[in-house]
């Protein structure tokens, strides 16, 4: 899902709340809490989404909402769920040049985009794509991360 926020760096409101919204519309579709995992690049992001996962359960009186897993790539790996969101958070070119090394990582990407057995949302700001690294080698894998991202099927946020 493609977001419109910018500058944003380790955590995004937007991507939090809507990561939330989405693992607690499925569990209301039917898919079970062990089978979705939330996964964002930062412990602050994920803090994020677990705090809106946890108002949505007050809210709609499910405290099972609270158990599905959120975390960090680097600690989801060797695990597998049906539904995996992504959360990319960063939208600042500068920022992720600056921090290439470690977000276009080759085994951190392919964690990150490998752990969905049936279905993968991405959230992000696609500026993320026009990152130049430092580092000329992980150019190939930002290109890589932007074939995926234009072979999928892409859905704009919509603002109310």
């Amino acid at each position: 899902m493609e977001m419109d926020h910018v500058d944003n760096t380790m955590r995004s409101l937007e991507e939090a709340r809507l990561a939330a919204q989405l693992a607690a519309e499925a569990f209301f579709c039917g898919v079970p809490v062990e089978e979705m995992a939330v996964v964002a690049p930062f412990r602050a992001q994920g803090r994020l989404i677990r705090q809106y996962l946890q108002e949505i359960a007050r809210e709609q009186d499910t405290p099972a909402l609270t158990r599905i897993v959120v975390d960090t790539v680097e600690r989801i790996q060797g695990q597998e769920r049906d539904l995996v969101i992504l959360s990319l958070v960063t939208s600042d070119v500068s920022f992720a040049a600056e921090r290439a090394d470690f977000y276009f990582q080759p085994n951190r990407l392919n964690v990150a985009i490998t752990r969905a057995r049936k279905k993968r949302i991405i959230l992000g700001n696609p500026l993320l794509f026009e990152t130049q690294p430092l580092d000329p080698a992980l150019l190939t894998w930002v290109h890589l991360f932007r074939n995926l991202y234009e072979q999928s099927t892409v859905v704009r946020e919509v603002k109310s």
